[in-house]
This record gives C-alpha cells, sequence and structure tokens, in this order.
C-alpha cells in the first residue's frame, strides 16, 4: 500500500470511529439531560417546575411528576404455587412500593387505584394520589445520570466487548440476570411496559428468547426506546449494512416485537450508517440528506390532539381494543413529510416547537409520532446537538424516547470530536462511558466480528 492510500485508510477509521463515538455519545448525552422532563405532557407543567427557561442542562431529577401514573402501574408476574414452570422475576426490587402487584412474593404497594380521586392526565391514564405526591418515574436519579433504558445500553455495548461481538444468547442471560440482581448501580424506578411484560412470561417459564410481547397485543411496545436499540444494535456493523439491518431486527425482537421500528428501521439505519461513513464537514450535506428522507416517511393520519382526544375517551390507550389500536397507528397520510417538514421550517421563527410536536404530531412514546417531530428538531437546529437536545426536553412528553433518537442522529454526523466538552465530562459515569464506548467502537470498527 502506498504511502498516500494508507494515509487515506488511517484518516478514513478515524472518522469512522469519531462518527460512531458521536452517535453513541450522543445517546447517553440525550438520554440524561431529558430525563427530569420525561412525560410532562402539558407544557405548562414544564415551565411550572423548570422555571421559565425550562431545562438549561443537566438537572436532578424533581421527586415528584403532577402528570405522572407509575405509581400504581401494574406488574403482574406468575404465582409459584400455580405455575409449573414457575420462575421468581423480581424486577422492582426496592421500587416495588410504586407498583401494583399481583403477587404476594411482593409486598410494596402503597399506592392503589382505591386513591384514584378522579384525575386523568392527556392520555385518559387515571392519576393516582394528590398531584405533589405522585413520584417522578426517575425519582432518585441526579444530574448526569442515565436512565434505566441508557443502562441497559450500556449493558448491550458491554455483553457485546466480553464476547467478541453479538451473542443472542449471552446478551439474553446477560439482560436477564441484570434486570433480576438489585441494579446498585441504577437508581432508576421507572421499567417500562414491555419489559414488565418480558418478565411476566419469563416468570411463567418461556424461553428467554420467546418473553417479548408482541406490538399487536401492547401497543407501546413499538416506542421510541424500541427504535433507539434498534439502531445502536446495527452500528457493530458499520462495514456491512444488510447485516447490520439483520441483526438489529432479530435483536429487537427479542425484547420489542414492534413492527414499526423495523419499519421505520429500513430509512433510519441506512441514514445513520450513510452519516458514520461520510467526512463532509458541511452541515448542509447532513442536513439535505435528512431532508431527502422525508420523501420516504409518512405521518400517522391521526395524531396531536385528535389522537390524545382518542385516548380520554376511551380512558386510557390501554383500554382500546387491540385491532382498532393497530389501525389507529398504521393509518397513515398520503404525502410524505417532506413538504410539510420544510412549511414548519419556513415558519421556524413564528411556530413554537411545541407547536409542531405536541400540535401536529403528538408527544407520545409511539415511533410513528415521534420520528417526524424528531427529524424536525434536527433539521431546525442545524445538527446543533446541545440546541436541539435542550429544545426536545422542554417539549416534554416522551422527552428521552425521542432524544436518545435525535442525539444519534445528530452525534453520527458531527462526531465525537464535534460534541461540546461540557457534555460529555457532565455525565456521572462519563469515564466508563468513554471506556466502553471506545471498546465497542473498536470492536465494530475491525470488523469480522463473531457472529
Amino acid at each position: 500500500m502506498s504511502a498516500l492510500n494508507e494515509s487515506k485508510t488511517t484518516s478514513t477509521s478515524l472518522n469512522l470511529v469519531d462518527k460512531l463515538s458521536g452517535a453513541l455519545w450522543g445517546f447517553f448525552i440525550a438520554d440524561s439531560l431529558s430525563m427530569p422532563s420525561h412525560w410532562f405532557y402539558n407544557p405548562d407543567n414544564i415551565i411550572k417546575v423548570f422555571g421559565p427557561n425550562g431545562i438549561t442542562g443537566y438537572i436532578d431529577c424533581p421527586p415528584t411528576h403532577a402528570e405522572a401514573f407509575m405509581a400504581g402501574s401494574g406488574y403482574n408476574p406468575a404465582e409459584e404455587i400455580s405455575t409449573p414452570n414457575y420462575r421468581p422475576a423480581d424486577i422492582l426490587h426496592q421500587h416495588s412500593k410504586y407498583y401494583k402487584i399481583h403477587n404476594s412474593e411482593y409486598d410494596g404497594r402503597s399506592f392503589k387505584e382505591s386513591n384514584f380521586a378522579g384525575n386523568r392526565d392527556s392520555h385518559g391514564n387515571a392519576l393516582v394520589g394528590a398531584n405533589d405526591s405522585r413520584p417522578h418515574y426517575h425519582v432518585g436519579l441526579k444530574a448526569g445520570e442515565n436512565t434505566l433504558q441508557g443502562e441497559i445500553i450500556r449493558l448491550f455495548l458491554k455483553t457485546s466487548v466480553e464476547n467478541n461481538g453479538y451473542n443472542q444468547n449471552q446478551w439474553l442471560k446477560s439482560f436477564t440476570s441484570y434486570m433480576l440482581s438489585a441494579r446498585e448501580d441504577c437508581v432508576d424506578p421507572y421499567i417500562e411496559v414491555a419489559i414488565r411484560k418480558y418478565f411476566e412470561n419469563y416468570s411463567r417459564g418461556l424461553p428467554l428468547y420467546s418473553c417479548a410481547v408482541r406490538q399487536r397485543d401492547t401497543w407501546s411496545t413499538g416506542n421510541c426506546c424500541a427504535m433507539a436499540s434498534t439502531i445502536i444494535t446495527s452500528l457493530l456493523y458499520p462495514h456491512f449494512l444488510q447485516r447490520g439491518i439483520a441483526r438489529a431486527f432479530e435483536h429487537q425482537a427479542l425484547l420489542y416485537r414492534s413492527e414499526q421500528a423495523m419499519v421505520y428501521g429500513t430509512v433510519l439505519i441506512p441514514l445513520i450508517h450513510q452519516f458514520i461513513h461520510s467526512e463532509s464537514t458541511s452541515s448542509q450535506y447532513y442536513f439535505d440528506s435528512l431532508l431527502t428522507v422525508c420523501e420516504s416517511i409518512y405521518s400517522a393520519k391521526i395524531s396531536g390532539p385528535e389522537l390524545f382526544a382518542k385516548y380520554r375517551e376511551y380512558k386510557g390507550p390501554g383500554n382500546i381494543p387491540k385491532d382498532e389500536t393497530w389501525q389507529l397507528h398504521n393509518q397513515l397520510r398520503e404525502e410524505p413529510i417532506r413538504q410539510e417538514t420544510e412549511t414548519f421550517l419556513n415558519s421556524k421563527d413564528s411556530i413554537k416547537d411545541v407547536e409542531v410536536l405536541r400540535g401536529r404530531y403528538g408527544t407520545a412514546c409511539y415511533i410513528e409520532q415521534g420520528i417526524p417531530g424528531i427529524i424536525y428538531l434536527a433539521l431546525k437546529y442545524n445538527f446543533n446537538l446541545e440546541a436541539a437536545l435542550l429544545a426536545n426536553a422542554n417539549v416534554g412528553g416522551d422527552t428521552t424516547g425521542r432524544g436518545v433518537i435525535l442525539g444519534l442522529i445528530i452525534g453520527s454526523a458531527i462526531g465525537k470530536s464535534n460534541i461540546p466538552e461540557h457534555l460529555i465530562k457532565g455525565l456521572k459515569n462519563s469515564e466508563k462511558l468513554n471506556r466502553e464506548i471506545s471498546e465497542f467502537v473498536e470492536l465494530a470498527v475491525k470488523g469480522g466480528l463473531k457472529d
């Protein structure tokens, strides 16, 4: 190899390392920045809790949350006496007091439906207890800490490195063991529905690879966290896009059997792989590429306030019949989102972010609602990671789910080298993350992974 070609190869490799690292740092930064305002659907409550400027950086999670319905959320593992293949499935540990549990193995049940005072959130879900007594979803997390979802992604990075590549069986064992452990490294009490359902099936003796629930049965399985997990899995294969997509879809089905994650993954995974391989330093290149993707994305036909009204009509989305829910979320508009995205961008100085994300698309966790808003924020803030992530945090709703995808997209475009140092250093586990991300990226870049 000539000196010139060797220099070019080295430069390309360093660029790929920087871009892959940027994507992963973007994920963890977004997760921590956005967790304090997670699921504040009412924008007025964000101002009330966080001040007139909203969230401006890493902050401690507030202890209470006026709109939270974690208190009283259900977790229903099997009972040993009536289950032949029973397996213990305590995943709540010290946080069991926040959940409604029908298994006598667990005793923390201080929040009950009998405390329901008639208040419901914007989704129609029952709000248990007084406004000032409802615990925040992430109560106990300090500034710069990551949610349980962030810690699960860290586990994925570490497990991949330990096994010199993706190993489905080892991942399932590592994930299950981690959730059944005390998790002293993560004080986050919130466990999303898909994971709770996974362990309900686990407690009934199902094989690990069969514990995940279908999106058709539990619609929130098709959430933005499922999408982020899918994208990150593909990053193990930067030299093999098709292989990365295949492995990503196989992996996401272990925890999230989500058709939505697969559909949007076919668009976003190639885009992010395009970004990590691009050596362009022009923000216009990334802007134009993302805008072009809008020609392949369609938004939900029923969204925004109209969708929330439907939820309230049924007193919560969980009460909508499964087939109707499927239709509700799968009916798409006839035109792709490019034209309306450009219209919003042309009015960006006169229209608020919340008017686009909440007023047009909806700020719930569902992928088909989240992706158009994520793309809008990346474009409006012209791939400025900090500005876009803070804007996302102050819109409310599923801030962490949207945020981590936004962080992956922008991070893959700008690379770690262009992420403000205070965002990296501000993460509590910054040094550990630096090692874990570096080892994962090194594994991915060298290719030829054990599979």
